[in-house]
């Protein structure tokens, strides 16, 4: 079923589960000793210098350096960033951007 079947429904409701986490870094050797080498997080895939991914169980822990997903200004030094992904059904992508 999707969104535009049942109407007034919310299409958030068709959220089942948090897809993946990107946090952003300043440092991401270390980050990646952090999570390779502490955590034991095997490697996923590399996509770049700037991207890099872990998969936990179901979901994606993706380390990256800001810039390659959003133009904001910097995070300021004490301060986290992290972006999360919902996996909805495709057909209610437009709808939950449009109700954001």
């Amino acid at each position: 079923m999707t969104h535009k079947e049942t109407p007034g429904a919310s299409p958030f409701k068709t959220i089942k589960a948090i897809d993946y986490s990107v946090i952003f870094v300043r440092d991401m050797p270390a980050m990646r000793t952090f999570y390779q080498q502490v955590m034991q997080f095997r490697l996923e895939r590399e996509l770049s210098s700037s991207w890099i991914e872990y998969r936990i169980g179901p979901n994606v822990l993706a380390l990256a350096k800001r810039g390659l997903t959003a133009a904001d200004e910097p995070v300021p030094h004490g301060a986290a960033s992290l972006q999360l992904a919902f996996k909805v059904e495709p057909a209610c992508v437009d709808a939950c951007a449009q109700d954001l």
